[in-house]
């Protein structure tokens, strides 16, 4: 049996600071097709990242753990009186 090393690019945020954000949605796509061929785990809290990664999980094109928002605090309650 044979092995064979492969290469991995290693991709980090700093990759793709200051990068508009329809090119970012397009560099982002590229690394989407490439994880049909192997495994791609992407971790980030940016902002744009998570929206390109919530639209693809729709149809169940990329995998998308991702904390939910804080609920908003409750109200008021003397100011719903008013």
């Amino acid at each position: 049996m044979s092995h064979v090393l492969e290469r991995f690019r290693l991709v980090t945020k700093p990759d793709f600071d200051g990068i508009a954000c329809g090119i970012l949605f397009k560099e982002l796509d590229l690394i989407d097709r490439v994880a049909d061929k192997m495994q791609v785990v992407y971790l980030t809290d940016d902002k744009e990242t998570l929206e390109w990664a919530r639209s693809r999980a729709v149809n169940n094109s990329v995998g998308l753990l991702a904390p939910q928002p804080d609920p908003d605090p409750d109200p008021d309650p003397v100011a719903s009186l008013a």
